[in-house]
């Protein structure tokens, strides 16, 4: 029995060595796999352009695509392939009818050629899952493409135009003290309805920034009007400046608090009056301070005095005082 087994066992050996170069030769033969692929598209009857897609668990290289060895059309937006197919055309016989199209003649399939990546490019590849790194596990959320020039309105207002300005300063020098200025700008203009316009302006040179300061009175703005113009008639109101049109008498001109209308009537073939109505009050205000006088003398004809006041020391001179102030 052990002479049996003493015989075999070359034989086994031999086998063994056999099977191993088949193997090899085997797997020089086939070598790594083609990254070429074909597939047959079905034309579309009785039309000249046929677009297609080509489904793949693979990406594929869309300049590697080809149809009876011709280069294929790609449109990236639709993922699709475009085939076209020669078609003869003729002019029409009288002007003003279709052209004489006969149907594209030929097979109604064609062999589609293209090549492939190793890999899926769309598909999301990680090392780890994502729980891991993401303890809360939100949603996923798409990228979307935001428009910076549209920015977003705390009042959304269509049609009307609003820009504006807004300028904080502070101030100081070796003769005075620290302080704070600013100033506002704002500006409205745009269309109410389809025949109403709407132009609007509110301007501050000095807006409070102290504490507990404030504006609260339109009165305290440098100039704040609304205008309403329609084809007919147009409304201001706020500071609004009243002057006469170009006349010879009753000339005028006052800038007051308050509105003005102004009407448009038509009377008739190219006639045409304008009223205009207006009311308001004064928008100057008058202040007077008196100043104790310190120390005074008389020079002639010129009379100075040194005033002190609760800001600085000056000198206050009036010509022709020819008398002493007790």
């Amino acid at each position: 029995m052990s002479s049996s087994i003493t015989q075999s066992l070359p034989r086994f050996s031999l086998l063994l060595t056999f099977l191993l170069l088949a193997q090899v030769v085997a797997a020089q033969q086939i070598g790594p796999p083609s990254t070429r692929r074909c597939r047959w598209v079905r034309l579309l009857p009785n039309r000249d352009t046929t677009n297609f897609s080509l489904p793949d668990t693979l990406t594929i290289v869309p300049a590697s695509v080809t149809a009876n060895g011709r280069s294929v059309g790609y449109n990236p937006n639709t993922d699709q392939y475009r085939i076209i197919r020669s078609s003869r055309r003729f002019p029409a016989p009288d002007p003003g009818q279709p052209d004489i199209v006969f149907q594209p003649t030929g097979p109604d399939s064609v062999l589609v050629c293209y090549r492939v990546l190793p890999l899926r490019l769309a598909t999301p590849v990680a090392r780890r899952p994502r729980t891991l790194i993401d303890s809360v596990n939100f949603a996923p959320r798409s990228f979307g493409y935001n428009d910076f020039a549209v920015k977003e309105q705390i009042l959304a207002t269509p049609g009307i135009n609003k820009t504006g300005s807004l300028a904080r300063g502070i101030s100081f020098g070796n003769t005075q003290n620290v302080f704070v200025n600013s100033a506002l700008n704002l500006q409205l203009e745009g269309k109410l309805t389809d025949q109403i316009n709407l132009t609007a302006a509110i301007s501050d040179q000095n807006v409070p920034f102290q504490p507990e300061g404030n504006t609260q009175q339109l009165q305290e703005f440098d100039r704040l009007y609304i205008t309403l113009t329609h084809p007919r008639w147009s409304l201001t109101a706020g500071d609004v400046v009243l002057r006469n049109r170009p006349d010879y008498f009753l000339r005028f001109y006052k800038n007051v608090q308050g509105a003005a209308v102004e009407a448009k009537l038509t009377q008739g073939a190219g006639k045409r009056s304008v009223t205009t109505a207006a009311a308001g009050v004064a928008k100057g205000k008058f202040a007077s301070i008196e100043l104790p006088p310190w120390k005074m003398f008389r020079a002639h004809t010129v009379c100075a005095a040194r005033m002190a006041s609760s800001l600085s020391w000056f000198w206050l001179i009036r010509r022709g005082y020819t008398s002493m102030v007790g």
